[in-house]
């Protein structure tokens, strides 16, 4: 059987959003208005509830597990990510000055101690 023989394409409606008819598709665009500006919500699937919502479930729980996941920023948090290497950098940059700041006082010394 064809595809299109399965399934008939059913056109977004502006009311709200009901499922289609059985052996039927709905598609919903992410800004219907029948959605009131939320975007797909898990009761809008009828058949893939489970899995969405397993998925959903694993993406929440996500931990790195190498150092080059560090890198990556997770699923719920990101304000939290980009704010942790905002404060990293800051502290690279402190850590430099204190380096070169140890090193140009002991070069200052050590030609005070020549003259």
């Amino acid at each position: 059987m064809d595809f299109v023989e399965l399934f008939e394409f059913v056109e977004d409606s502006p009311d709200s959003p009901t499922p289609a008819a059985e052996g039927k598709i709905r598609i919903m665009k992410w800004y219907d208005s029948a959605v009131r500006g939320e975007g797909p919500l898990l009761s809008h699937f009828k058949y893939y509830r489970p899995h969405l919502a397993l998925l959903m479930k694993q993406m929440s729980k996500w931990k790195p597990q190498r150092r080059g996941d560090l890198l990556q920023a997770g699923y719920n948090d990101r304000f939290m990510y980009y704010s942790t290497l905002f404060g990293v950098g800051i502290g690279i940059l402190g850590l430099a000055g204190v380096i070169s700041t140890i090193i140009g006082t002991v070069l200052a010394w050590l030609l005070l101690k020549k003259t």
